[in-house]
């Protein structure tokens, strides 16, 4: 038998390398179609979940200003990729979760002046108020995921931005409530890109615990606001609000009018996220209690102060000095003359023990010497043992 000329097994080895082709080539095509695509869905559904956690740190940064705690987050900046036994995936991406620089002009209230008679040295209607603010923003670098959004926090709202420089809110809007008006700056650097998860931490560095009633001096109140946000967004975010008059956007400014010849109720906070935080110091000294009390002669007088920062809140560890700038009589302070938690001093006014008539006395407490810095007390001495509408023989 001559077994050059047999051919049996021709078909066999022919059928196996066209079989193992086939294989191969599916297989490349599914490492070129799949894979890129099952990427893809895996990135889509990180890039959600990534904006649920900066969901989560707007409401972080929201109830730290609200509540004066320190509210922690965790964000998922990068995604991993299922394992594959047979195929290939490109290495773990990142994402990047920054703050922007700060806008020293973040923040703009003109004209608007406190109904209280102290406050009103800081807020008075002529003083436009400035604070600096900045924005929290993540931005990812997927690899199959083409032209993911950058999500933004800023001016309290959660808003996408994408490349062709169309937005899209994600959330309302809390700086205009009816009558409220509440504005949170943000502060601190914040500059990290890896795979894994990021905490941050939302802490106050002064919480709006006070409330400021103003109202507009002449021009109507105006709120200016550093923004990324169209003005047709905010227009959406703002429609409801019956006391916004007029609200524009230019040069990346945004401006809220109110209704003139309101009063509105102001909250102002400063949250704190990453490093290089800075503090705030005392701005201005407004009344708590005892100012226009009639006090009977030889008795005291409770006065209590409380030190503020331009934010409006409480300034702890601040120390006063008091005196007695016209009549007579002494002041003491029974507890120390440095702010406590609640940014208050008592101070106690003892009256003369003898006044031939009702006397007109003013008391001044403070820590400088500009108007905003300290606060007067007027008060009556009553002559002999006529009884007054004070605290009288409330020191001590």
């Amino acid at each position: 038998m001559n077994f050059r000329d047999d051919r049996r097994a021709v078909t066999v080895q022919v059928g196996s390398i066209l079989l193992f082709g086939i294989l191969i080539l599916s297989m490349s095509m599914y490492q070129a179609q799949v894979v890129p695509a099952d990427n893809e869905r895996v990135e889509f559904d990180h890039n959600q979940r990534v904006q649920q956690d900066m969901l989560d740190t707007r409401s972080a940064i929201l109830r730290s200003a609200a509540t004066d705690t320190t509210r922690p987050v965790s964000i998922s900046l990068g995604v991993r990729y299922p394992n594959r036994v047979l195929f290939v995936n490109p290495p773990p991406v990142s994402g990047r979760l920054s703050t922007t620089e700060s806008d020293a002009d973040g923040i703009v209230v003109e004209n608007a002046r406190a109904l209280d008679g102290e406050t009103a040295d800081y807020w008075t209607g002529e003083d436009v108020r400035t604070f600096e603010t900045r924005s929290l923003e993540y931005a990812p670098e997927y690899t199959e995921y083409r032209n993911p959004p950058t999500t933004v926090y800023e001016n309290s709202v959660l808003y996408n931005g994408f490349g062709n420089g169309a937005t899209l809110p994600e959330s309302e809007q809390t700086l205009v409530d009816g009558r409220r008006i509440s504005l949170v700056a943000l502060d601190g650097k914040v500059s990290t890109a890896r795979t894994g998860n990021a905490a941050l931490d939302a802490r106050p560095v002064s919480a709006s615990t006070r409330t400021t009633t103003v109202t507009s001096d002449g021009d109507p109140i105006r709120i200016s606001l550093a923004t990324e946000l169209s003005e047709e967004k905010w227009q959406e975010l703002l429609e409801d609000e019956e006391y916004v008059t007029d609200l524009g956007v230019a040069d990346g400014v945004l401006t809220i009018t109110l209704e003139a010849d309101q009063t509105y109720s102001l909250r102002m906070a400063k949250i704190g996220v990453g490093s290089g935080t800075n503090e705030e110091s005392a701005a201005y000294v407004t009344d708590v209690e005892g100012n226009g009390a009639t006090v009977d002669a030889g008795t005291s007088q409770n006065l209590v102060v409380e030190v503020r920062d331009r934010f409006g809140n409480p300034v702890s560890g601040e120390s006063v000095d008091a005196e007695v700038t016209t009549g007579d009589g002494t002041v003491t302070f029974p507890e120390g003359s440095t702010t406590d938690d609640e940014g208050r001093v008592r101070v106690v006014y003892e009256a003369p023990d003898k006044s031939a008539q009702n006397e007109d006395v003013e008391v001044e407490v403070g820590y400088g010497d500009a108007e905003a810095e300290y606060a007067t007390f007027g008060l009556t001495v009553a002559k002999g043992n006529e009884k007054g509408g004070g605290n009288g023989g409330g020191g001590g």
